[in-house]
C-alpha cells in the first residue's frame, strides 16, 4: 500500500497464548492482505510479502528484529516500482515529444492548408466560446497540451 508515496504495510499483532502459524492460516483463509505483512506475538515474527512468506525473526534479539523492520520499511511493491520507473521514463519522453510537437504544429501552420482551416474555425470558436481577447498562441497552446496527453495517455482518448 503507498499513501501520499510512503510505502506501509500490515502489523498483525497476535497474543503469546496462540499458535502463531494457525493464527496466520486463519487471517490467509480468511484473504488478509500479504502484501507487505508482519504477523507476531511478542516472540516470533513472520514476515509474508508479495503474497509469500518471506522470512522468520526472533523478536528477542535485536539483530533480527531491526533485520524485521528494515525489510518492512524498505519493501515496495511491484506496481510502484512500476510507477516509479514509468515516471523515470516520462521525465526523459516528455520533453522529445514536446519539442517534436512544436515542431509538427509550426510546420502545419506554415503549409498545411487543412490545419490551417481547421485552426481558424477552433480559434473562432474558442474566443466565441471562451474569450475574445484569446490569442492564437493560446489556443496553440490549448493545442499542443491535448496532443501532449494524448501522445502520453491514448488510452484515455
Amino acid at each position: 500500500m503507498v499513501f501520499f508515496l510512503l510505502n506501509s504495510g500490515f502489523w498483525e499483532a497476535k497474543d503469546t497464548d496462540d499458535h502463531l502459524d494457525a493464527e496466520i492460516q486463519k487471517k490467509i483463509d480468511k484473504g488478509y492482505p500479504l502484501t507487505n505483512t508482519i504477523f507476531e506475538d511478542t516472540r516470533q515474527a513472520v514476515l509474508y510479502q508479495g503474497g509469500q512468506e518471506r522470512y522468520r525473526f526472533d523478536l528477542s534479539d535485536q539483530k533480527q528484529l531491526a533485520a524485521l523492520l528494515n525489510e518492512f520499511f524498505a519493501h515496495v511493491e511491484p506496481e510502484i516500482d512500476n510507477v516509479h520507473q514509468a515516471v523515470d521514463e516520462f521525465q526523459t519522453q516528455v520533453p522529445e515529444l514536446a519539442k517534436r510537437l512544436v515542431e509538427i504544429l509550426a510546420a502545419a501552420h506554415q503549409s498545411n492548408k487543412r490545419f490551417q482551416a481547421a485552426f481558424d474555425d477552433f480559434f473562432a470558436l474558442c474566443q466565441t466560446a471562451l474569450n475574445p481577447n484569446i490569442s492564437r498562441a493560446a489556443v496553440d497552446e490549448m493545442l499542443f497540451h491535448h496532443f501532449l496527453q494524448l501522445s502520453m495517455f491514448p488510452i484515455l482518448y
